[in-house]
């Protein structure tokens, strides 16, 4: 797997490949049924990876996403058991109630509809993604989306009932982006990608703030990934006039932002594996 990896790094695009992604899921699918915390039968909750034990919660589970016999669930919060993760990461997810009341299924499935165009992001994500809670937003029109270290295949984030091929595209953007957050960090548990223990910090132009290392190659990677996925989508769907204007841009915000932490594949903090990765995605993003 090690050497795979390497190989991935060296040469990492598609970033959504799935080839390592499905040995990465399948990896440590295995190591949580030996360990007891994803069953078989059931499979994989976001109560059962964060206690890293059976509770036994698969009753607030939908399954949303069934295409080419991906399985991929939409889960009603857990308050009761999940209550102090919500709190401390900031949190506020839809209640059960609020998910019935509002047909978020439809918004989610349409932004699927939009991936399934690349088929091979598809089925990356679907590898990747197992459970999506949906978060809320304080306005419509900002985005937000989580996915944790020790979750790993758990994504947050906020929808609406906006049914445009904009909101889409955002509703998209927000899985893709929590995707492969997860797919980077299962790499780092086999080949760690920053120097262990490093405090280094580096300018984050998407926190607008220095941030330390880790955090800022995994905004390279995700935002990375994101912009080839509109890169494909702009060329291959059928869009109406505010999708392209939309994609358009975030394809030059993302490229800007890249490239305005040109200096950071140098960061001594950096693994020599992670400065391979950091000066590939720099590269992709500068012709």
């Amino acid at each position: 797997m090690k050497t795979k990896i390497e190989k991935f790094l060296s040469q990492p695009f598609p970033l959504w490949e799935t080839d390592l992604t499905a040995d990465l899921v399948n990896d440590k699918f295995l190591s949580g049924i030996n360990e007891g915390w994803i069953q078989p039968h059931f499979g994989y909750t976001t109560v059962n990876a964060y206690y890293k034990q059976d509770k036994g919660e698969y009753s607030n589970r939908k399954k949303i996403l069934s295409k080419a016999g991906y399985k991929i669930f939409l889960e009603e919060p857990s308050n009761e058991l999940l209550g102090a993760f919500y709190q401390e990461h900031g949190l506020t997810v839809q209640t059960s109630a609020q998910l019935s009341e509002n047909n978020y299924t439809s918004s989610i499935n349409a932004a699927f509809d939009l991936m399934a165009g690349i088929p091979d992001c598809l089925e990356s994500v679907a590898n990747l993604v197992n459970t999506i809670q949906v978060l809320k937003s304080s306005d419509d029109e900002i985005d937000i989306s989580y996915s944790h270290p020790d979750l790993p295949f758990s994504i947050f984030f906020s929808t609406s009932n906006d049914r445009s091929l904009v909101a889409s595209c955002r509703v998209a953007e927000s899985i893709l982006h929590e995707a492969m957050h997860l797919k980077l960090t299962l790499i780092e548990n086999i080949v760690p990608l920053v120097t262990e223990g490093s405090r280094m910090t580096f300018y984050s132009p998407w926190r607008d703030e220095p941030r330390p290392l880790r955090g800022v190659l995994h905004g390279m990677f995700v935002f990375t990934a994101i912009y080839d996925f509109y890169q494909d989508l702009i060329k291959t769907a059928d869009l109406d006039h505010q999708a392209i204007k939309f994609i358009t841009y975030r394809i030059e915000d993302i490229q800007k932002e890249v490239r305005s932490i040109s200096l950071f594949p140098n960061c001594d903090g950096l693994t020599t594996a992670g400065q391979c990765l950091a000066t590939m995605l720099l590269k992709h993003l500068s012709f």
